[in-house]
């Protein structure tokens, strides 16, 4: 079950829903979070900008995601970016009042929202190891095992975003390591061939 599936079960708890128009930002940097999203359709990008002006992504949240959650309850719960809709869509807003409510009645619901907390915790690790890398070869071979040596793409721009780098030196990378026999590039897949 989905945190979403399990939250129209609720009887008395109505959530915003909210539409997401591309480039809207939702929430600014430095603002409090006052509940936890729920991506219903589309995607949101977490993102501030450097001192060069160069923007950083954080996140980058898609259907089924949610975002707000590793804030609503800390001690400094406001944003480190901008929450800006990356795609058109719809997303649920859940109060801190409403998220503590269904967490004390509805054990289900606990579950899996301390599913989703342990998943992204899990997954913020995965994206500091990636960055610990500082070589753009050596963080994408890394994304590929972790990715069973095989990965589909849509954009190399959203790849690169997936991997902190930027598109035109992912695009330079992937035809410099197809021609060293490194890689397997064929329509919207990357096939790692290397140990």
């Amino acid at each position: 079950m989905t945190l979403l599936s399990l939250l129209k079960k609720q009887e008395g708890i109505k959530p915003q829903i909210l539409p997401l128009r591309k480039g809207d930002i939702l929430c600014h940097e430095g603002e409090v979070c006052h509940g936890v999203y729920l991506v219903l359709k589309g995607a949101v990008k977490i993102s501030s900008y450097a001192l060069n002006g160069e923007e950083i992504i954080y996140n980058y949240v898609e259907e089924g995601g949610i975002f707000g959650n590793n804030l609503v309850f800390a001690s400094d719960p406001s944003f480190r970016g901008n929450v800006i809709a990356a795609k058109v869509g719809e997303i649920v807003f859940i109060s801190k009042d409403q998220l503590v409510h269904l967490l004390q009645s509805d054990e289900e619901f606990l579950k899996e929202y301390l599913r989703l907390q342990s998943d992204f915790g899990k997954n913020l690790n995965a994206k500091l190891k990636l960055l610990s890398f500082s070589l753009a070869e050596d963080r994408l071979v890394f994304y590929l095992q972790q990715q069973g040596k095989s990965v589909a793409f849509g954009r190399v721009s959203a790849l690169a975003e997936s991997l902190f780098i930027k598109r035109e030196t992912l695009s330079r990378l992937l035809h410099r390591m197809e021609a060293e026999g490194k890689i397997k590039l064929s329509k919207g897949r990357i096939e790692y061939l290397g140990n």
